[in-house]
């Protein structure tokens, strides 16, 4: 009996911490996608402020539409925030050319 208990358990262990939770469901028509790139990449990725651990090039998906500042900072070149007001549904694509600091 055992030796059909245990993996049972697992495999519903595993199937249920896979799935997503049904009490947090994504409105997609509120939400918009953000695409960033920037030249040279892995400049580091804020939105309003907020550091999101992302580098460039990276994809933000399902944000909330609205308005936002998005700012990208890399060592040895001048701080870039580009302004953006995001629509319900929008996939928008952002590259950035960084101005390297003299």
């Amino acid at each position: 009996m055992r030796k059909i208990v245990y993996p049972f358990i697992f495999l519903l262990l595993v199937f249920t911490a896979c799935r997503e939770d049904p009490l947090e469901s994504i409105d997609r028509e509120n939400t918009a996608d953000l695409f960033l790139y920037t030249e040279p990449g892995t400049a580091s990725i804020f939105i309003d402020g907020i550091y999101t651990g992302k580098n460039t090039p990276d994809s933000i998906i399902n944000l909330n539409s609205g308005n936002y500042d998005i700012t990208f900072l890399l060592l040895g070149y001048q701080d870039t925030t580009v302004q953006l007001i995001l629509e319900p549904g929008e996939t928008r694509y952002i590259d950035i050319k960084m101005i390297e600091l003299y």
